[in-house]
């Protein structure tokens, strides 16, 4: 009786009961965790909004957007006076018995105090002490990358997804503890990246469990016993790499610079439970995102040898070695910044979005009043996929990215102000200068040093791919070889 009930409120007495959307999605919460814990939420998003428009309901209390100006609705500072939609607690909550932290604290104070602390390290002048680090692990992996194909005049077989999360874990490793992780140097991943990956599917069940608070208690009790160690095992080897970098006596800039400097002399302004707390949550933001940027351009690079051979003309014209590549000699060139604007457009890192709240008293977006406590979100990938946005959505196109002058005009219209992959707002991700240097370093060493392409029979579809809050990916294997020339 009382489900019945719930069923006929939600469809035609609920406040959201006015947003379009699907029957089975809107008449309980059900529909919507199934596809989410099954990784098949981002393409489901896509087709919804295919059908029902760019605002759609897509639980009994969520409404996504796939409308541009909901993103500065949603995520932008607001007026004097306004409060903000605030992160949604059911994803963003720290596990029992762990601090807050930059990533996951709802409160917009909380975030701006410990972010005025941590901010420092990803400035354009904290980037001039870290790009030879940067360039000191691309070259690395270049250097790795010749170990294995110069055997063979044909060229390897490479799995681009684990040596691009190698080189990305290694990276970030160094800038944020002082060690990196050993992973290429090893050519497998350290256990704790392994743990990692296991860990982003965990944290979508337990958000799962609080969708339903009545029996959130027994859904609990329903988690391994090895979920819940392997929570406080990634704490606890964050909180000892954190104090080994706090021990070092050789003063070095990285990410933890500002965290141990005159900014937060004493842990007033950050305390050392919420830096070791943040810190575990960044090395997971900082590299596992980049990674993904990485692999799924090259992806599509290699699938699109025409496309390939312009950002190789426009790297080899301008560079005649690795030593001449970094985060400056790198920053102005129009063709590989396009390829990367369109790696992210269809390989965004976080594709199924970044949940908010609606605030006190209600709020409008895109002409739609929502109330209180309304679960909100822009989904950048079917906003991506829009044909209102983009012509030949779903096709690999860096021209459409190209200065105006140089862009076809069958791309003027485009909207590329429809695209944030490292969100906007206050809230936005502070980490975008070093991860487009990454991304441009990398891929301007790769086909400087490298001939690469699609490897017969094993040819990866990026949109298969699941998604557990970041993309889950499966090997991507592209052929590499010596340079012709």
């Amino acid at each position: 009786m009382y489900l019945a009930y719930t069923i006929i409120y939600n469809l035609f007495f609920h406040p959201l009961a006015h947003v379009p959307g699907p029957f089975l999605w809107t008449m309980t919460r059900l529909r919507f965790v199934l596809s989410m814990n099954s990784g098949n939420l981002v393409p489901d998003l896509q087709r919804l909004h295919a059908k029902y428009g760019d605002v759609v309901r897509t639980a009994p209390n969520d409404v996504s957007f796939a409308r541009k100006e909901a993103w500065e609705q949603i995520y932008g500072a607001r007026p004097t006076g306004e409060l903000p939609y605030y992160k949604n607690p059911i994803y963003f909550k720290s596990p029992p018995g762990q601090p807050t932290n930059l990533v996951m604290t709802i409160n917009l104070h909380e975030n701006q105090r410990m972010r005025k602390v941590v901010t420092p390290a990803f400035t354009e002048k904290a980037l001039r002490t870290q790009d030879p680090t940067i360039t000191k692990y691309a070259m690395y992996l270049m250097e790795k990358l010749h170990e294995m194909v110069t055997a063979d005049p044909k060229g390897a077989t490479i799995n681009v997804t684990d040596w691009f999360n190698f080189f990305a874990f290694d990276l970030i490793g160094d800038l944020s503890f002082g060690e990196s992780f050993g992973c290429m140097e090893n050519s497998s991943y350290h256990p704790w990246v392994k743990m990692l990956f296991m860990y982003m599917k965990t944290m979508v069940f337990l958000a799962s469990t609080r969708f339903f608070p009545v029996i959130e208690r027994v859904l609990m009790a329903l988690v391994p016993p090895t979920m819940r160690r392997m929570q406080d095992e990634h704490y606890s080897i964050a909180q000892k790499k954190i104090q080994q970098r706090m021990n070092l006596e050789k003063r070095r800039d990285d990410f933890m610079t500002p965290v141990l400097g005159h900014l937060n002399k004493d842990f007033k302004n950050m305390s050392i439970e919420e830096v070791e707390s943040t810190y575990q949550m960044l090395i997971i933001a900082g590299s596992e995102t980049t990674a993904t940027a990485l692999t799924g351009t090259t992806n599509h690079l290699a699938q699109h040898p025409e496309k390939l051979a312009k950002l190789v003309s426009e790297i080899r014209g301008l560079f005649k070695n690795l030593s001449e590549i970094n985060a400056f000699s790198t920053r102005e060139l129009p063709y590989l910044n396009a390829c990367i604007n369109e790696g992210l457009r269809l390989c965004n890192p976080v594709p199924a979005g970044l949940p908010r709240c609606v605030p006190e008293g209600g709020g409008t977006i895109c002409g739609y009043w929502l109330p209180s406590r309304t679960n909100v979100i822009v989904s950048p990938m079917a906003i991506a996929h829009s044909p209102a946005y983009f012509h030949r959505h779903a096709e690999f196109i860096p021209e459409r990215w190209l200065p105006l002058d140089r862009r076809p005009q069958e791309f003027h219209n485009d909207a590329l102000d429809s695209q944030y992959p490292f969100g906007t707002g206050p809230r936005h991700c502070p980490g975008k200068l070093i991860a487009w240097t990454e991304l441009r370093v990398t891929l301007a060493m790769l086909v400087l040093e490298f001939d690469i392409g699609v490897v017969p029979g094993k040819v990866t579809t990026w949109e298969d791919l699941k998604t557990f809050f970041v993309v889950e990916k499966e090997p991507v294997y592209i052929n590499v070889k010596p340079r012709c020339g």
